[in-house]
């Protein structure tokens, strides 16, 4: 199944010092997390953040949230399960 994220940033939020320029343009590198609580009172299924460097995580720095997002699962190919039993006799 295909699955995209739609997301909604407030772009007046963004660090303009991480601001990088790349060979086609000015970037800014954020990251798309899941909820982990579920869904929000809006339908929300995922949270959108300034990437922190190690330097930040390490500081414990807050992270600059500067949205939502919400999953949406389209297509009707079938879904594939996993093999998780440790029975199964591989070959690596």
């Amino acid at each position: 199944m295909g699955k995209i994220i739609n997301v909604k940033i407030d772009v007046t939020k963004l660090d303009k010092d991480k601001f990088f320029v790349g060979k086609k343009g000015t970037y800014a590198n954020v990251t798309v997390a899941e909820n982990m609580d579920g869904e929000s009172e809006y339908g929300d299924t995922h949270y959108v953040y300034e990437q922190q460097s190690k330097e930040e995580r390490e500081a414990k720095t807050p992270k600059n949230y500067l949205g939502n997002g919400k999953e949406f699962v389209f297509g009707n190919a079938p879904e594939v399960e996993a093999i998780t039993s440790p029975d199964e006799d591989l070959p690596f």
